[in-house]
C-alpha cells in the first residue's frame, strides 16, 4: 500500500509542478505558430514584498472603507435633521397659513367697516351718481343754451329799452324821479300798464 501511496504522492507532486509551470507559461499566437514563454520564477524577497505592498493596499482600503462609513453616519445624521427641520418648516407653514387667512378676513372687515363709516360708496352707488350727475349736466348744459338763447334774443329789446331809459335820465335830470314811459320807449305789456 505505501507503493500506492507514494505513486499518489508522487503524481500530486508532479501535477503541483505542472500547475506552476502552466501558471508562469505564457502563450502568444502569431503568424508563424505558437510560442510559449515562460515568466522567470521570482525571488521570496520579491514575493514578501509584493505581500507588504497588498498589505500596505489593504490598509488604506480598510481606512477608506471606515472613512466612507463614518462619512455615511454623518449624512444619516444630517438628514435626519433636516427631515425634522423640513417637517418643522411645515408646520409653521400651516400655522402661517392659517394667521394669514385669519388676518386677511379681519382686513376684510375692518375695510368694510370703515367704508361704511367713512360714507366710502359702494361700486353701485358709484355708478348710481355717475348716472346722475351725467343727466344733471345735460340738463345743466340745456338750461344754459335756453338762458344764452332768450339773452341772445331779447338782447335787442333790452338795449333799446335801456337806452331810452338813459336818455330820459340825461333829458330831465331826474336821477331819483321815477321814469315814465315814452314814445321812444317800447309798449309796456298789458300786465304792466296802469
Amino acid at each position: 500500500m505505501s507503493i500506492g501511496i507514494d505513486f499518489a504522492a508522487g503524481i500530486f507532486s508532479l501535477s503541483e509542478l505542472l500547475l506552476k509551470l502552466l501558471r508562469r507559461a505564457r502563450v502568444t499566437y502569431r503568424l508563424g505558430g505558437i510560442q510559449i514563454d515562460f515568466e522567470e520564477e521570482k525571488s521570496v524577497d520579491e514575493r514578501l514584498a509584493k505581500i507588504d505592498q497588498a498589505r500596505a493596499l489593504m490598509a488604506d482600503a480598510m481606512t477608506a472603507v471606515d472613512e466612507l462609513h463614518k462619512e455615511a453616519e454623518t449624512n444619516k445624521t444630517e438628514l435626519s435633521r433636516a427631515l425634522a427641520n423640513l417637517a418643522e418648516t411645515e408646520k409653521n407653514k400651516n400655522q402661517l397659513e392659517n394667521e394669514l387667512r385669519n388676518i386677511r378676513q379681519i382686513m376684510q372687515l375692518d375695510v368694510a367697516t370703515f367704508k361704511k363709516l367713512a360714507g366710502v360708496p359702494s361700486k353701485q352707488e358709484v355708478k348710481n351718481e355717475r348716472v346722475i350727475g351725467f343727466f344733471t349736466g345735460v340738463l345743466a348744459s340745456v338750461v344754459a343754451s335756453g338762458i344764452v338763447w332768450c339773452i341772445v334774443t331779447t338782447w335787442p329789446f333790452i338795449s333799446t329799452y335801456a337806452e331810452s331809459v338813459y336818455a330820459e335820465i340825461a333829458r330831465n335830470d331826474l336821477p331819483n324821479k321815477r321814469l315814465e314811459p315814452t314814445a321812444m320807449s317800447l309798449p309796456l305789456p298789458p300786465s304792466a300798464q296802469p
